[in-house]
């Protein structure tokens, strides 16, 4: 919730309710949208004891995460946040902490994108010591039930909540993700199958094609998101030093793969007024960069505070 604040102080104060000025004109007095974000370090952030910038014009500390970029450009939305950026270490732990949270928390969208990551990648999946231990195993057992308590005790006529979930990229050349905690092309395969799968068992689950879209990124075409089309020459300006967790640039991308997916949604497309296809992720990463630089160098009246 801090960060959703913050940035949209910063809106008010910058004249950047431009950035959802893409064509539309917003309804004069839209609905709040109550949504939750649960996860690890996608949407707790990192610590510059793991990892530094890449670029230049981007200071650590002006760093978004996506749901921060999320809350710029839908105002509507009233975003709690439930992460830790030390899931990792005990995603069945973290995992059920978060999803008890949200559900004390009654919400329409629920964005829980890197939710799943650390029950394929990591290596707990073997804390059982059991000998058939697999990934795919951990992620179906331990994952799946979780995320499905989110709307599986709510009464029949009761409107369930859109959950949104990444598909696992492969980013296993990160500096930070240690050679046990990798999985291999085979197991990678059949995570995301099993993701894909999953979802498309429940209609209120929807897909934020990460994989897919990174891959599209890696090859000679790039990858198209908003107005803006990526290509991995671009990936160091996307993530961070660790190659692992996003910068604002590579946040603001996420955001509006989230948006997209929204959008292209039965169910999903009332809780964006923010046309996916207008959308330059690169301005609007610019655009909140600059705004946090200068409310950070606005000077603190005397007695603010106090």
């Amino acid at each position: 919730m801090k960060h959703s604040i913050i940035c949209l102080a910063l809106l008010a104060t910058t004249g950047l309710p431009s950035l959802n000025a893409t064509g539309q004109v917003p309804s004069p007095d839209p609905a709040p949208v109550s949504v939750v974000t649960i996860g690890a370090s996608l949407a707790a952030g990192t610590s510059s004891f793991i990892a530094s910038v890449n670029d230049d014009s981007e200071a650590f500390d002006d760093i978004h995460q996506y749901h921060d970029v999320l809350a710029a450009l839908e105002p509507t939305w009233k975003i709690e946040t439930f992460a830790d950026m030390m899931f990792f270490s005990k995603p069945i732990e973290r995992g059920e902490e978060f999803v008890v949270k949200a559900l004390a928390q009654p919400s329409q969208v629920i964005l829980a994108l890197d939710y799943l990551f650390w029950f394929g990648y990591g290596d707990h999946y073997d804390d059982s010591g059991e000998k058939d231990a697999t990934r795919l195993a951990f992620l179906t057992k331990e994952g799946f039930p979780r995320l499905e308590r989110l709307w599986s005790g709510l009464p029949e006529e009761a409107t369930k909540p859109l959950v949104l979930i990444g598909t696992m990229p492969d980013v296993r050349d990160s500096t930070v993700i240690g050679a046990s905690q990798k999985p291999s092309d085979e197991e990678l395969l059949g995570l995301n199958a099993a993701i894909v799968a999953w979802a498309n068992q429940h209609p209120n689950v929807l897909i934020v094609p990460f994989a897919e879209r990174l891959a599209k990124v890696r090859q000679e075409n790039g990858a198209q998101v908003g107005t803006q089309t990526y290509t991995e020459k671009d990936l160091p300006k996307l993530m961070l030093s660790d190659r692992l967790h996003p910068s604002t640039q590579g946040s603001a991308l996420i955001a509006a793969l989230c948006l997209e997916t929204l959008h292209g949604a039965k169910d999903g497309a009332k809780f964006v007024q923010a046309d996916p296809k207008l959308l330059d992720p690169r301005a609007i990463a610019n655009q909140l960069i600059a705004a946090r630089k200068a409310a950070a160098a606005k000077p603190v009246p005397a007695g603010a505070g106090r």
